[in-house]
């Protein structure tokens, strides 16, 4: 039994191998669709950078999102912010939510976030939609994902509502 497993294995670890490139190599270029190994991680991170500096001191301390936009700003960024899940303190439990308020964060997410919303207590300002690139493994550029980014300006107090841009 033993050497049938082992017989088994020996053959099936190739094919899992060669099913796997294809998936990375061949899949994403035929369809056209980017998957989140396709997409440009320090282009993003250096998109949100780039707006939080317009108005804000410094680099983002955290940011607010979805997890593979949030996370992959948190991946390349500069100061490498901490991520604050879908605004969620049950998924995000290290999250000072005063420090959070006084020091403000960058939202990244396939949402588009309302000016008039607060997230976290924060107003969205800057808002954009940010063309994130993606290229195949062999570098044939894909059709970009959208991210929404927007600088969430730290304050004094929870916003209950923010007012009209």
């Amino acid at each position: 039994a033993a050497g049938r497993l082992r017989a088994f294995a020996l053959t099936a670890a190739p094919a899992f191998m060669v099913a796997f490139a294809v998936l990375m190599l061949v899949k994403p270029g035929l369809s056209g669709a980017p998957n989140i190994m396709n997409l440009d991680g320090p282009a993003l991170s250096a998109a949100a950078e780039a707006l939080w500096r317009r108005s804000q001191p410094g680099v983002p301390e955290t940011v607010i999102g979805t997890i593979p936009e949030a996370g992959t700003i948190s991946l390349y960024g500069t100061a490498r912010p901490q991520v604050f899940e879908d605004a969620d303190t049950a998924l995000s439990p290290w999250v000072d939510p005063e420090r959070l308020l006084h020091d403000g964060a960058v939202y990244a997410s396939r949402r588009e976030p309302r000016p008039d919303q607060p997230i976290a207590g924060l107003c969205p300002r800057d808002i954009i939609a940010y063309a994130w690139p993606a290229r195949t493994a062999l570098g044939t550029p894909l059709a970009s994902r959208t991210v929404w980014l927007a600088v969430l300006p730290g304050r004094a107090s929870p916003a209950i509502t923010c007012p009209a841009p």
